[in-house]
């Protein structure tokens, strides 16, 4: 069920910058992500680290109001809103993500990948 998603370079992610990304949950069956599950019931948390290894997280986001909607459930459609101050203490580089879902018995990750963020002119 989880699936690798980089947030690419051409997602334009930006220090200092307000972004939204967006992620469909499939089963992870179909390599082409056509098999949305439901999740218009699940807790989720996102979480940003410096690396693989590191077990401290720089960055989190939940639904309940700090960062994560739910917005087409029975697709698997949620949204992951980063705020401009988020960011600005980072410098650009490579970090690692994951969407999962949390909760006792629960717990899976269902989205994590690489993600790049950049300098832009402005922050």
């Amino acid at each position: 069920m989880s699936r690798e998603i980089d947030i690419a370079v051409d997602d334009h992610w930006f220090i200092g910058a307000d972004q939204v990304f967006e992620f469909t949950v499939d089963d992870g069956v179909d390599p082409a992500g056509t098999n949305p599950v439901n999740i218009a019931a699940y807790a989720l948390e996102w979480v940003l680290r410096e690396d693989r290894d590191s077990t401290a997280a720089i960055l989190t986001k939940a639904t309940g109001g700090s960062g994560i909607v739910i917005t087409d459930g029975a697709n698997g459609k949620c949204q992951v809103t980063i705020d401009a101050a988020d960011t600005l203490g980072l410098t650009p580089g490579i970090y690692f993500h994951t969407l999962r879902r949390t909760g006792t018995g629960t717990a899976v990750p269902l989205a994590f990948g690489k993600a790049y963020l950049r300098y832009a002119a402005t922050r």
